[in-house]
């Protein structure tokens, strides 16, 4: 059985709409806290993709 990642998230700061989460902390302008929390999102949805990616492989190879 393998999990299938459908987790979209559709955010964007009010202040910087352009700003892309992928880019890291360093783009982050002035300090907003809108663009920081859409990174820490970002890195966390990034982590539970990769999680769900390492489980998939872990349960394929068990199957005979």
């Amino acid at each position: 059985m393998a999990w299938r990642d459908r987790l979209a998230v559709y955010a964007r700061c009010p202040k910087h709409p352009r700003f892309n989460p992928a880019n890291g902390v360093g783009a982050v302008k002035a300090g907003c806290l809108h663009c920081t929390e859409l990174t820490v999102l970002y890195r966390f949805v990034e982590q539970l993709r990769r999680r769900i990616g390492e489980f998939n492989d872990a349960t394929a190879r068990r199957k005979p």
